[in-house]
């Protein structure tokens, strides 16, 4: 609601008074448009006006959702996130400050390559009994990579990994590049 007054450079009553004066449709147009301006994400600008739009239903404005269609200019929705890799001074800042648990979820996720709902599907039936104590990390490492590439081939998952060779290949048919593994292969993802 800040913003939007803000926007208006008005108080909240003056900001009512204003829409009653006003065509509301133009209004909240407007306001879409500033806020594209400022680069909001369209999730959040859509949150924004959502909050604006109670702000007016409880002052007795009646907003025809047929006519905010047509007449409220609102971007197409896509998620604006980016995925990187961590580096090791926030990986380490994490480990610092979790429990136990919490560090074997960013262990195996960081080691991995996988997405949290991949480690999420995971039991302890996927993992081989082993002697971990006589297993180098690398190894570790490696061979829950290798499990986890099966899996993540075979569960219609939007990430795959390839050999680094391929990497433009599939970059020109839609793919996103995530990250690098150790073994001259990549993490990619569709962004869909």
């Amino acid at each position: 609601m800040m913003d939007f007054c803000s926007y208006l450079e008005m108080l909240p009553n003056d900001a009512l008074a204003h829409m009653r004066k006003n065509d509301v449709y133009k209004v909240l147009d407007g306001y879409v448009a500033w806020m594209l301006k400022d680069k909001f994400a369209p999730n959040s600008l859509r949150n924004r006006l959502s909050a604006v739009k109670q702000f007016l239903a409880i002052n007795d404005f009646e907003l025809d959702n047929a006519k905010m269609r047509v007449k409220v200019d609102l971007p197409r929705y896509h998620a604006v996130t980016t995925d990187r890799v961590p580096t090791q001074e926030e990986l380490r800042s994490v480990l610092t400050h979790t429990d136990v648990r919490g560090k074997a979820l960013v262990t195996m996720l960081a080691s991995s390559g996988m997405r949290v709902g991949e480690f999420l599907t995971l039991r302890v039936k996927d993992v081989d009994k082993l002697d971990l104590s006589s297993i180098k990390d690398e190894d570790f490492q490696k061979m829950v990579r290798e499990k986890l590439l099966g899996a993540m081939a075979n569960n219609g998952s939007r990430q795959k990994v390839i050999h680094t060779g391929e990497v433009e290949r599939y970059i020109q048919h839609g793919w996103e590049y995530v990250a690098s593994l150790s073994d001259d292969r990549a993490i990619l993802k569709l962004p869909f």
